[in-house]
This record gives C-alpha cells, structure tokens and sequence, in this order.
C-alpha cells in the first residue's frame, strides 16, 4: 500500500491503490495527490551463452609406468602400540579417580559408529509430555472399551443361545397320586445333555442320589430332560445341591441346568441292579429288587447277596421282604442262618422255606416246624418236613402237644407219610382228645400207620 504526504500537515498516510483526485487529509482536510505510478527500466535481454566448441580428436593416452613395489618405511607408530597407550592412560586415570568415565572414543573408531549411535533430542517440554500422556490415556481407554464391547457382545451370544437351547417344548412328567406328593413345592429341572436313554439312565441315578427323603418323576424325549421334585420349599438352596450339571438359570420354580458328561450305566440287568443296591439313595432299588427276583442265578450269587443283605433290615417292610425274597432265591447252603432267620419276615417266609427245602440240612427242620403256625408258608413248610422223612418225625411229634388245633392236625398229616412206631403213644393221646376236629385225624393217622408197617414187614 503506498504512502503519501499531506502538503498541509506534512502527516504520512498510507492509502490504497488507485486513490483518487478528491481524497482528503482526514486531519486538515486538505487535498492529497495521488502518488505517481513507478517507473520500469528497459534493460536489454539475457546475455546468451557463448558457443560450444567443436570437440576435437581425443588424445592417445600414455601406458602407465611400471609401480615401484619397493618396501618403504612407515613412519607412523603401530595401531597397537597406540591403542596399548591410550589403554595405560586411562588406567592411569581411573587409578586416580575412581568414578565412573565414559570410554574415551579412538581416532580410530569406525566413523559409522556416530551415525549408529542413538541420537539424544531436546528435553521435551511439559506441553509436549502432556499430549504424550493424552495419547497413552486415549489409546487405553480405546482398549478397554474394545475390550468391554467384545466381552458384552460374547455374554449377549450366549445368553441368546441359551435362551434358544432352553426355550420350545419340553416333556411333561406326570405328578404321581400321592399324598406325599406336594403340589405346591414342587420344583421343575429342565436338562439339556441326555442325549440317547443311556444319559437319562446315568442323569436320572445321580439325581435318585440327591433326592434324599424327597420324591421326582422324570420324563425324557429328543434329547431333552424334565425331572420334578417334591417337596422343595427354597428353589435357590435346592439348585445348589443339583450334582449332574452347570445350573443355567433358576427362574421361580424352573431350574435349567446343562448335564455333565456321566458315566454310562452297565447293559446288564443283574450289574445295573447290583449298582442301584448300593447307592446310599432308597429311590430304584424296590426295581432293582424286582429285577434280581426274576433273573435266573448264575455265579454271581456272592456279589448280589453281598448287595442284598444290608436291605434284610431295611425300615420300609415291603423293601425287607422283597429283599427277604431275592436273598433266598440266590443263596446257598452257607447261607442257611441267614436264610433261617427269614422265617420270621412275613414277607419273605415262603421263599425261605422253599430255599430250606432245596438245601436238604437238617438244620433246617426244627425251624420250619416253628413255621406251622403261620398262615403263610404254612403249606410250604409241611411239604418241606414231609421231604425230609424219618429225620423230621421228632420235631413232628412234638407238634401234638400244640395249643393251636390247626398245627395238631397238620401234625396227624404229615405223621401218616413219615411216621414210626415211636410216633404211635402220642397219638393214641390226641385220638383221646375232646375235640372230635382233632382225635378223628388222630385215630386216622394210626390205622394208617399201622397198615403201612404190617405191610413192611
């Protein structure tokens, strides 16, 4: 922008281009010439280069002379002996001042070794460390977030996964018609993992395990489990003891649980109830009793009595007479005091008698008289008797001087197949009784006697 003078005030102003003839001195009001345009000097054109000479024949180089290979003196000192110098110099020094120095660097270093070496910037300013720290923070919390969002993400595939494994239709177990069946405690266990019956078999005796004094039904289709237990007043407390699975969820009453991957229960029939036999849980073994009734013995009679037995004394009187009954069918003549003691279960007393009848020892013979008094095993027990012969006529006599009429009378019976002489006083004393129920079989049982040892002889 030019600069001008007032003609009045002589006060510099700077004004723009193209000012015109009107313009006035803001201070004195007078009138400002417009400055003159500048002047161009004309100077001549760029002075050209001279002309390049025409190139000339090239000259005949001369041959090189022979070098001089002649061995010359070298006047500067060996690297070694300077280097074995400078080493003693420092040595000196470091004698003298024992802290630390930085290696003085040699004339004779490789120069590259300044290049290589790290090059040392300005100390930065505060400004500077500031937006470094920013970055840093910036670039962390950048990922953490990732971090966080891919975390969120993997939780909401699954939750959504699960919801889908656990969502559709399940089977439905039909509550059984007890009174010990509490409708409103009951708890519904929905499993994923019982792939084949196999699974469900192993799910279903863990959970037989768990259920301690409480009662379930299972069902299970498709790969799918539905178990409901009663009674269960605490769902949250009752999924913490679940013992075949990862608890999923517990939503009110409905627990869902992912199955563990379980041992699979023996094929065998006689090795699947042995294992049921000995769990601590009452629940499957009256099945597994039932199982090994109707199975045929084989040479594992040592393991299922060994199963069996603790089940002699077991508190539910069904469970210890159907015990009572699988203990007899497999047991052997070394198990007779056991089998004896059996007489006394109402339940198990006539397998009892027809496994003393099998076993033909003596030993038997006074207690299956003791059986004549019952109603049940009462027929078994006089087959029994008859079968052993004159050994049992002793015991049978003894049977006369019963209280109850109807032993007296099966007494006569079973005199008149295994009788002797020896039997005949005693019954000529119950022929003289005043019960003719009684004295007529008596009086019977002689004649036949009699006939029977006339016709021996």
């Amino acid at each position: 922008m030019p600069v001008v003078t007032c003609p009045g005030c002589a006060v510099k102003l700077k004004v723009p281009d193209g000012l015109s003839a009107a313009a006035k001195c803001p201070k004195c009001r007078a009138a400002l010439t417009p400055p003159a345009p500048p002047a161009f000097e004309v100077v001549d054109d760029a002075p050209q280069a001279p002309p390049r000479p025409a190139p000339g024949p090239r000259p005949t180089p001369k041959p090189a002379s022979k070098p001089d290979l002649a061995p010359v003196d070298d006047e500067r000192p060996e690297r070694s002996a300077v280097r074995k110098r400078q080493a003693a110099e420092i040595d000196e020094r470091d004698d003298e001042d024992d802290r630390p120095r930085k290696k003085p660097r040699r004339k004779d270093d490789d120069e590259d070794d300044v290049e290589d070496a790290p090059k040392r910037g300005k100390k930065r300013s505060g400004a500077d460390r500031s937006r470094g720290g920013n970055r840093g923070l910036l670039l962390g919390g950048l990922a953490v977030g990732g971090l966080v969002f891919i975390l969120v993400g993997v939780l909401g595939v699954r939750y959504v996964m699960a919801e889908m494994a656990f969502g559709g239709k399940w089977p439905e177990p039909e509550p059984p018609k007890s009174k010990l069946w509490v409708a409103a405690e009951t708890v519904t266990l929905r499993i994923r993992g019982a792939d084949d019956v196999a699974a469900a078999e192993a799910i279903s005796e863990r959970l037989f395990d768990m259920a301690a004094d409480r009662h379930l039904v299972t069902a299970w289709a498709d790969g799918r489990m539905t178990v409901l237990f009663s009674p269960v007043k605490d769902a949250e407390a009752f999924a913490k003891e679940i013992n075949v699975g990862r608890v999923h969820s517990v939503k009110g009453t409905v627990i869902c649980v992912y199955a563990d991957k379980l041992e699979a229960l023996p094929t065998d029939p006689v090795a699947k109830a042995v294992r049921t036999l000995g769990r601590p849980a009452p629940a499957g073994k009256m099945s597994a009793l039932m199982t090994l009734s109707q199975t045929r013995p084989d040479d594992r009679r040592a393991e299922v009595l060994k199963a069996v037995e603790p089940l002699l004394d077991d508190a539910d009187a069904m469970r210890r007479g159907e015990a009572g009954n699988v203990y007899c069918a497999w047991a052997t003549v070394d198990n007779i005091a056991t089998v004896i003691k059996l007489l006394k279960n109402d339940n198990a007393r006539v397998r009892a008698v027809e496994a003393l009848a099998r076993f033909k020892d003596e030993r038997a013979i006074v207690p299956l008289t003791e059986c004549m008094g019952h109603f049940s095993g009462q027929g078994e027990a006089k087959a029994a008797l008859i079968a052993f012969g004159p050994a049992a006529e002793d015991a049978v006599i003894k049977l006369l001087d019963n209280s109850e009429r109807n032993v007296r009378l099966l007494a006569c019976e079973m005199l008149i197949k295994i009788g002797s002489a020896k039997c005949l006083p005693a019954l000529e004393r119950t022929a003289k009784d005043r019960d003719r129920s009684v004295n007529a079989p008596a009086k019977n049982a002689i004649l036949q006697i009699n006939q029977r040892l006339s016709s021996k002889s």
